[in-house]
């Protein structure tokens, strides 16, 4: 099983102290708490001084270089970022702003190294694992705010213990708990990862359905598309990740489709909140369609190498843009910068930037197995819809992304595979 595969895996130690194993565990919990409110308790250094001060750290530790093959496809985008800062300058308008965009090219620099630091070969499941642990912490908290909010029992208003453990949006016309986590969307991020790899690498039942409760406790429209996809994919490949035999394969598909129609018909007439997000098509406009929109306004030049990195409110407020998809806050609010990872991308660092970030993901998902193509296609379904862009989100995405590689690399797949279909077959 994969446990036992797991455990062959383990990467060898030059000396008494496993120096690399301990580098790279602190580097991905200091990302891990960074996405959470946490962070800001534990870390009020910028985030860019923070993220190199890791590298670093990390690049004094580790002793040997021969493993720093992941991430190394991230250097080409990197390249694209330096190269469109120094043409915008020559090229920009009025609106430009040299300092922010030189700025955040800097963070870029720095996490992109973090990532080739840090994803190195035999440590793939020391990354999940700490991953999997702040996100399953976090699904407890919003199970638990859940059930206490029924007897009368406010978690959220706890104080330094509710902006650790127990956010929650309130409305009046809906309570969203977020555990951990300072948003709904932003708990969503890390727990469809956590939820993939116990669907498609650990195959834990019970973890499965405690993320998937509270990813839908949270609702989140991001945590409730990602479930419903990764549970299609899971029902459609069942039989290669179960030993399910192919007889009975099509039954469920027919059942799980009706099952689903009848719950988002129910959830529909009775004005579900997540699911009027879904089908109102708000969220898609300001997160994806906005920068479709700007990116036509844009000039030919500018299209090719962007206006430039947290230079996209200058631009619009400059050339006095309102966007057919923009909204209240978008428009006179504090999210003129706001969009999409990818729309950000491709307006802000142009068609080559866009094409240099999403290479990496595209690669795998040509090259690789289920596994691999189910993650790539989770990682660019995140930055679609997710303002991902140097956060310690856009860090870990790739992170367990490569980690899944790696696992693939290492045959973990292939005999967790034939260890099913030889229970089915003993079954």
């Amino acid at each position: 099983m994969l446990s036992r595969s797991l455990r062959i895996s383990r990467p060898s130690w030059d000396g008494k102290i496993p120096i690399r194993k301990s580098v790279i565990a602190l580097c991905m919990i200091t990302l891990c708490l960074n996405l959470m409110p946490i962070g800001e308790m534990l870390f009020p250094l910028p985030l860019h001084y923070l993220i190199l001060g890791l590298d670093i750290f990390a690049l004094l530790a580790i002793r040997h270089t021969g493993d720093l093959d992941y991430g190394m496809d991230l250097l080409p985008f990197l390249a694209v970022v330096f190269v469109t800062v120094v043409l915008q300058q020559l090229l920009a308008g009025g609106y430009y702003s040299s300092g922010m965009a030189i700025s955040t090219a800097i963070i870029l620099f720095a996490m992109i190294i973090g990532i080739i630091l840090i994803t190195q070969r035999g440590y793939a499941s020391l990354l999940w694992k700490i991953l999997n642990f702040f996100t399953l912490l976090s699904a407890g908290c919003i199970i638990l705010q859940m059930l206490c909010r029924y007897v009368g029992i406010h978690l959220d208003g706890l104080g330094i213990l509710s902006k650790v453990f127990f956010n929650a949006w309130r409305f009046n016309y809906a309570y969203r708990p977020c555990g951990m986590f300072a948003e709904p969307a932003i708990f969503a991020q890390p727990a469809l990862l956590s939820l993939f790899y116990y669907m498609f690498i650990g195959k834990s039942l019970k973890k499965t359905a405690f993320l998937t409760v509270a990813l839908l406790l949270s609702t989140s429209a991001l945590g409730l598309m990602g479930v419903i996809g990764l549970y299609i994919i899971w029902i459609f490949n069942m039989d290669k990740l179960s030993g399910i035999p192919k007889s009975r394969k099509w039954a469920i598909l027919s059942l799980s489709a009706v099952a689903g129609m009848a719950v988002f018909t129910v959830a529909l007439n009775m004005e579900v909140f997540v699911v009027e997000r879904l089908t109102s098509g708000s969220s898609i406009g300001v997160r994806v369609l906005r920068s479709v929109d700007l990116y036509k306004l844009m000039e030919p030049h500018e299209k090719l190498i962007g206006i430039g990195l947290q230079n996209q409110a200058y631009y619009l407020n400059y050339h006095n843009i309102i966007l057919a998809h923009d909204t209240y806050e978008t428009t006179y609010g504090g999210s003129r910068e706001y969009a999409g990872t990818l729309g950000y991308v491709l307006c802000t660092t142009g068609f080559f930037g866009l094409v240099t970030y999403v290479q990496p993901v595209f690669r795998y998902f040509r090259r690789c197995g289920l596994q691999v193509k189910v993650i790539c296609l989770l990682v660019g379904v995140s930055a679609l819809f997710c303002a991902m862009l140097a956060t310690p989100f856009m860090m870990v995405s790739f992170l367990v992304m490569y980690a899944t590689v790696d696992l693939e690399r290492e045959g973990v797949f292939g005999r967790e595979e034939a260890d099913d279909a030889e229970d089915a077959d003993n079954g």
